[in-house]
Order: C-alpha cells, then sequence, then structure tokens
C-alpha cells in the first residue's frame, strides 16, 4: 500500500520540478532567550530544496545559519570601599539541520502556505571580557572572562508563507526551541528565493 502511494506520486514529481532555495531573514528573540539579547535582530540564512509530494504538500529539507549580533554589556561601580569597572560581550549563533512540510491550502499553484517543521539546532555561545577590582586591602585586581559553551536542540516551526511570484516568497515563522532549559524560541521574517 505504502509502495502504491509513492508510485502514485511519481507522476507529479515529474510534472512539478524540485526547486532550490535560498532563504535570507531577520530574527527576534522571545522568551528566555529576548531577556539576554534585549532587542537585537538577529540574521538568518540557509539553503533548502523543495520537493513535491501531492498537490498540496511538499518536503523541504534545509540547513540554515542564524546569528544574533555581539552584546556589549559595559559596566561601572565605585563606593567608598571599592570600585568595579568591565565590559563583558556576547555572541549567539546556531547551525539548523531539518525539514518543512509546505500545506497548499488551494492546491498547486495557490500563492498562500503554511508550514510546520523540525530541525536540530546546534547553539554556540560564546562570551568575554575584563573585569577590574579596586579595593584599599587587596589592591587592583584584573579578570578575564573568555567562555564558549554548546549545545544541541531540538526545535520545532511553524509559519505562513505567500508566493510574490514563481522565484519569489515571504514567510513568517516561530521557532520553538530551548538551550540549557531555557525557551530560545525566535520569530522570523524572511524571503525565499527559488531556482
Amino acid at each position: 500500500m505504502l509502495l502504491t502511494g509513492w508510485l502514485a506520486m511519481l507522476p507529479l514529481a515529474a510534472q512539478v520540478p524540485i526547486t532550490y532555495n535560498l532563504h535570507l531573514g531577520a530574527l527576534s528573540a522571545q522568551g528566555d532567550f529576548r531577556t539576554e539579547v534585549g532587542s537585537l535582530t538577529g540574521l538568518d540564512t540557509g539553503l533548502s530544496m523543495t520537493i513535491p509530494l501531492t498537490q498540496r504538500l511538499d518536503l523541504r529539507p534545509r540547513v540554515s545559519y542564524q546569528l544574533f549580533p555581539v552584546l556589549e554589556n559595559n559596566f561601572a561601580y565605585k563606593s567608598s570601599r571599592y570600585s568595579d569597572r568591565g565590559f563583558e560581550n556576547a555572541k549567539w549563533s546556531a547551525w539548523s539541520f531539518g525539514a518543512d512540510c509546505l500545506f497548499h491550502p488551494g492546491g498547486a499553484g495557490s500563492k498562500l502556505y503554511l508550514l510546520t517543521g523540525l530541525s536540530y539546532k546546534a547553539w554556540k555561545v560564546e562570551s568575554y571580557g575584563t573585569f577590574t577590582t579596586q579595593d584599599p586591602l587587596l589592591g587592583t585586581r584584573t579578570f578575564s572572562v573568555d567562555d564558549k559553551s554548546t549545545s544541541n536542540e531540538p526545535a520545532l516551526d511553524m509559519g505562513l508563507g505567500l508566493a510574490l511570484s514563481r522565484h519569489f516568497s515571504v514567510e513568517t515563522r516561530i521557532t520553538l526551541a530551548s538551550y540549557r532549559k531555557l525557551s530560545y524560541n525566535t520569530l522570523q521574517l524572511g524571503m525565499v528565493a527559488r531556482y
């Protein structure tokens, strides 16, 4: 029965070619992630291919890279007993490997589509900085921070797309992800170029 279903889709695959896609989008952090990066806008870029399965359903394997720019924290504290000065910078990035399922409610050729997907995110967080403490008893001490941490986590994507032409679409998606038990969700608005 399963083989019959796959064989029935072969004529569709012959009629509608596989397309190769370039993704480019802007990201907004949500959940616990927003607490860490604030209102910084991230960048998403990726490659995928769309494989038609039926008149209404496409499979889109994809690989993408997300980057949030460096967050700079400078601080100074002074009291009658001691003073602290320093800075710490942090950068967040992730590789995502997964697949989307695209559903076209109006059938083949419809402009509107819904998407849902699963991916595996390889997060990397880099922090570095210098802190200087001065007090009358111990003098001046300087500490350095250079930390890189990683975590590999599953993620769920949901979204909506609109084909503007045969070669361009716009999409919005929310990605529900985590990083060490914190909700590292993102909201994305992006463009897809098809070739």
